[in-house]
């Protein structure tokens, strides 16, 4: 679903209140799946429109009722980067579903246009004897997780990559994958980020991901201690979407906050750039939570909310990595800010493998099945309100959904 927005030069005053009907006449040019021009009717009673028509529905997408004085936009109205995924709904439903999952107004979407918050699980898929998440993603599943963080290595087999994310969907499960790298690198990040879209942009490879492309979102980092700045790091990281796109990759990508996300609003700034620079605007962040916990996660969110960015937390867990188990972090207070900002994330780790240290504090379980949850991993599936059991909402829609569902 594609949220309308009236021309820039449009300017309207009015006071949101109650009851709606929205009528949307679409004209749609398609290149693949992305719309190319889209002009919206809306009839609005009281309502105050100052930039982008926001339809909410509690009962699904493209059902909200409208009533009220019409208007009709000056012009085509703008969509998310010159033609985005989701499609604008016609009056009434049914309407098409997007071909992969879309952010649109600082939310991930499903391919009906309801929001949808990534929390699951991170598990070194690729260094589980089979790489191919079985058993994992089903133990995975009975948390109420509806994605699973596949961290993944360059010296895996397309074969072996198509496996592992067939396995996540059998499950109901969203994978969100990312090339994991044991350490930071030292590298120009011109060159550690080369080295790591070499695996991605492999023929073999990449044909992976676009047959997995309508639930997948994939995760980019450069790895690098020291990050380029600002206006370098936007160069880098928007000309590597846009590589991918040129490849037919329309899911959403995700960017791995720079060395100096500390800064907020610059990093936010940063992030809206690349989702501006996106040609189909499908960007979003990932930050860790390693270091500053709950508070560095939720000034991080506010400043992506505040330009209409999607964040998630990558990884989190019971203690700092280098540190275990001297240095615990405040998990519950994670959650607890990610349910506030409506943010996602991802525990790590499932446990399937055992740690190299501080056995029974990082993991979830102390095998990989959920029989044998950790007090940490109870904690995050279980017991938390905010935990995966109580928030996590699973993907009901395909780009074959007939929308509303």
């Amino acid at each position: 679903m594609k949220l309308c927005a009236p021309g820039a030069n449009a300017e309207r005053k009015s006071h949101a209140l109650g009851h709606f009907r929205r009528s949307c006449t679409a004209r749609r040019h398609y290149t693949g799946a992305v719309v190319q021009n889209v002009r919206c009717w809306l009839s609005v009673a009281s309502l105050v429109l100052g930039g982008a028509c926001a339809l909410v529905g509690a009962s699904g997408c493209g059902q909200t009722e409208l009533l009220a004085s019409a208007f009709l936009p000056p012009e085509n109205p703008p969509i998310i980067g010159e033609g985005g995924l989701g499609n604008v709904p016609s009056d009434p439903p049914p309407y098409d579903p997007a071909p992969t999952l879309f952010t649109f107004d600082g939310k991930l979407r499903d391919h009906c246009g309801e929001p949808i918050i990534l929390r699951g699980v991170a598990e070194l898929i690729a260094w589980t004897p089979g790489q191919d998440g079985s058993p994992e993603y089903f133990e995975m599943a009975k948390t109420g997780a509806n994605s699973v963080r596949v961290q993944w290595r360059d010296d895996a087999t397309a074969a072996a990559l198509d496996l592992a994310l067939t396995g996540a969907e059998a499950q109901g499960l969203i994978p969100v994958l990312e090339l994991q790298n044991a350490t930071f690198t030292s590298l120009p990040e011109a060159d550690a980020l080369a080295a790591v879209m070499a695996y991605w942009m492999q023929p073999a490879v990449l044909s992976v991901l676009l047959a997995h492309q309508a639930t997948l979102v994939l995760e980019i980092s450069s790895w690098v201690s020291q990050s380029a700045l600002a206006a370098q790091w936007v160069e880098l990281y928007a000309s590597t979407i846009a590589d991918l796109r040129a490849a037919g990759l329309q899911a959403p990508i995700a960017i791995v906050h720079p060395s100096w996300s500390i800064q907020y609003s610059v990093y936010a700034d940063a992030m809206a750039e690349l989702l501006k620079r996106d040609s189909i605007g499908n960007v979003l962040s990932a930050f860790d939570g390693w270091v500053g916990g709950a508070e560095q996660a939720a000034a991080r969110w506010q400043a992506l909310s505040a330009v209409g960015v999607v964040g998630y937390v990558s990884e989190f867990s019971s203690h700092q990595l280098a540190n275990c188990p001297l240095t615990p972090i405040d998990g519950a207070a994670l959650l607890d800010a990610a349910q506030a900002a409506g943010g996602g994330w991802f525990a790590w780790a499932w446990g399937t493998l055992p740690t190299a240290n501080c056995e029974g504090f990082l993991t979830l379980t102390l095998d990989g099945t959920f029989a044998t949850l950790t007090a940490w991993g109870t904690m995050i599936a279980l017991e938390h309100p905010a935990g995966l059991s109580r928030t996590a909402t699973v993907l009901r829609t395909s780009p074959t959904s007939t929308c509303p569902l």
